[in-house]
């Protein structure tokens, strides 16, 4: 049992280290000058993302609202790395 903790301990440490990895590799490709909102509503479409995609079904009408917001390439990216840090 104690190492099934340890192995799963770690392996949240590892989840989160590639998780940040990831969040500074799309930082670099994402053209601040191109976004259509400002920092915190990236946040908030990623929580609507979350919140209709938990749970045992989708809510395909918020995915669907939130991603037609989306105007251009680096909003996308600004969303995906502001979903990449939402722990499930």
């Amino acid at each position: 049992m104690a190492i099934w903790i340890l192995w799963r301990v770690g392996r949240k440490i590892a989840d989160k280290i590639a998780s940040n990895k990831k969040g500074r590799e799309l930082e670099g490709s994402i053209d601040y000058s191109k976004l259509t909102y400002d920092l915190p509503q990236y946040n908030s479409f990623a929580t609507q993302l979350y919140n209709a995609m938990k749970g045992g079904g989708t809510n395909w009408e918020v995915v669907g609202e939130v991603f037609g917001k989306m105007e251009t390439r680096s909003d996308v990216l600004m969303l995906k790395k502001a979903y990449g840090v939402k722990d499930g």
